[in-house]
């Protein structure tokens, strides 16, 4: 991959779970940028800049920084010389989005589900010389990406289901266990072309894992709008649930798997395809490889002011091409 020598990236919640997957694969795969680790209490990051100098480290290697940044209280923090700002912690007062935006930098939110970003658009157009990326997808895009690298098989989409299953042996950091209980509500659905609403508690179903039956429910992630736009498919739904991963299966340590099934026309024939998003580190880490992934291309390829869904600036095969490098397995089902 191209270096790219000089750039910096700031990570609030850079120290958590999500944000230190990020950061390892950024300094692997980057060591000439710099990177700077935030959050409210900074010396909880310092064995990561640790293990972030070991992994790469002397002359044409970026800078390792700890920097302390509370998103409860105004940012104060001069954000301009950083490219991009990745938000690995919720940002209820947008203190961060906004002072991001106000300094014409690129900002990468990753928990905001699909009734939550209006907020953010509004402030990419109050401070029209900054980037906002709206990254709440499962998994920073992952499964959006291959979704949609998926429908270009397809002549037309129908419906698009995704199942995402939580191995209770996958570990979560206070931030995506907070993600875990907020996005149980009413999620945004949509059925036979229009848009509505289903609550999640009230509206189970049986999910078929390898042989065991999982109680899986809707929830509203970014995926399902950002789906809808790009296959006009008239069904599209997110579920997710609880069961035993393809890793703990097999084993080894527990993974987090996401069944993508679309149903649609393709040559000419009604057909459907069905694919297992795995990543065998877990769901925390394969959220970390989705930030790089997105980190990476904004570093290299750039984008234009303004905002911004993942799949709107990357290419998806390239995009599934390099998280299947990084490890992620993507099998068809059919």
């Amino acid at each position: 991959m191209t270096r790219t020598p000089g750039k910096s990236v700031l990570i609030v919640g850079g120290y958590g779970l999500v944000g230190s997957h990020a950061a390892r694969l950024l300094r692997r795969h980057h060591p000439a940028t710099n990177i700077a680790i935030a959050g409210r209490h900074p010396e909880r990051g310092e064995t990561l800049v640790t293990e972030l100098q070991q992994i790469a480290s002397g002359p044409g290697t970026g800078d390792i920084e700890l920097m302390n940044i509370d998103v409860s209280q105004p940012i104060r923090t001069p954000l301009d010389r950083y490219d991009v700002v990745v938000v690995a912690v919720p940002d209820p007062k947008r203190h961060l989005t906004r002072a991001a935006l106000a300094h014409n930098t690129t900002v990468v939110p990753i928990s905001e589900m699909a009734d939550e970003i209006a907020p953010g658009m509004a402030l990419t157009a109050a401070h029209g010389g900054g980037t906002y990326i709206a990254a709440g997808h499962w998994q920073a895009g992952v499964v959006t990406l291959t979704t949609v690298n998926m429908a270009q098989r397809f002549d037309r989409v129908d419906a698009v289901t995704m199942t995402a299953i939580f191995d209770p042996a996958d570990p979560v950091g206070p931030a995506s266990a907070d993600d875990a209980d907020h996005m149980l509500g009413e999620a945004m659905v949509r059925q036979g072309g229009v848009w509505t609403t289903l609550n999640s508690r009230t509206n189970p179903r049986r999910f078929a894992v390898d042989g065991d039956d999982a109680e899986v429910v809707p929830i509203g992630t970014l995926d399902v709008p950002a789906l809808a736009a790009v296959t006009d498919a008239d069904d599209v739904r997110f579920e997710f649930g609880m069961g035993t991963s393809v890793g703990t299966r097999s084993g080894t340590t527990a993974s987090h798997d996401i069944y993508v099934e679309l149903r649609g026309v393709a040559d000419g024939t009604p057909t459907t395809a069905r694919v297992l998003i795995s990543g065998p580190h877990g769901g925390t880490h394969l959220t970390g490889l989705g930030v790089f992934l997105l980190t990476e291309h904004l570093l290299t390829a750039g984008t234009t002011p303004g905002w911004h869904l993942p799949e709107s600036i990357m290419d998806a095969h390239t995009a599934v091409e390099r998280a299947v490098e990084l490890g992620v397995s993507i099998v068809d089902l059919d």
